[in-house]
């Protein structure tokens, strides 16, 4: 076992502290709980994944809003009732609002993330 604080697999970047096994690196991407491909983040702001491609996510927000962002995975805990159910979860973490300028980017284009999606990667 290797004591690691960012582990890259596939492009995928897993942000955690942990002692983790060749075994259970498999495991983990195996694993993801991966981001719906339609969700409402707010009662006025419906988002739609339109792209998914090599760890990259175009988000349209509206008609003339696009969220752009690298693939990051965090580990998680489900709760039930109060108590632990699992773990040892991962999933891909949507940007909070501090996250865009860092690793995601809100733009008034389709063709300007793909623009960052070119530059960045």
């Amino acid at each position: 076992m290797s004591y690691i604080s960012m582990l890259y697999i596939t492009n995928i970047s897993i942000n955690i502290m942990a002692r983790i096994s060749y075994n259970d690196k498999t495991n983990i991407i195996n694993n993801v709980i991966q981001l719906k491909t339609e969700f409402n983040r707010a009662p006025s702001f419906h988002h739609v994944q339109v792209y998914h491609d090599n760890g990259w996510y175009i988000y349209k927000v509206d008609d003339h809003n696009y969220e752009v962002f690298k693939e990051n995975i965090i580990q998680t805990v489900e709760y039930v009732d109060g108590k632990i159910k699992a773990a040892d979860l991962y999933k891909v973490k949507y940007p909070d609002d501090e996250d865009f300028g860092v690793w995601a980017w809100s733009v008034n284009s389709y063709d300007r993330a793909l623009d960052i999606i070119k530059y960045k990667s």
